[in-house]
């Protein structure tokens, strides 16, 4: 996966090429009131073997970007940093490998 824009707390941007298939999206960040936050994502997914293409029939990756999304809540509420050093191991600016599954 690369970052290819970010707007630090406000909108990230990447894309991720594998043998599966090409995704690409966008993640904003909102704070309606208080202590929440809404995360819009936009994500565009074109499978690239049969299996995944079959796999889209049943949103198999729908439900995969859904426990991303958890999993991403979680980190977020136990305090991990998930871009700018910590877990990722980069500094956060655009164009930085994030993790190359």
């Amino acid at each position: 996966m690369r970052v290819t824009d970010r707007i630090r707390d406000d909108l990230v941007v990447w894309t991720a090429h594998d043998a599966r298939g090409a995704a690409s999206g966008v993640a904003a960040f909102h704070g309606p009131a208080g202590n929440l936050t809404r995360v819009l994502v936009v994500l565009d997914y074109r499978p690239r073997s049969l299996p995944e293409r079959a796999a889209a029939l049943w949103h198999a990756q729908a439900r995969r970007v859904r426990l991303d999304l958890a999993g991403f809540q979680h980190s977020v509420s136990l305090g991990i940093e998930i871009d700018g050093g910590g877990a990722t191991g980069g500094d956060g600016k655009p164009g930085d490998p994030v993790d190359e599954d």
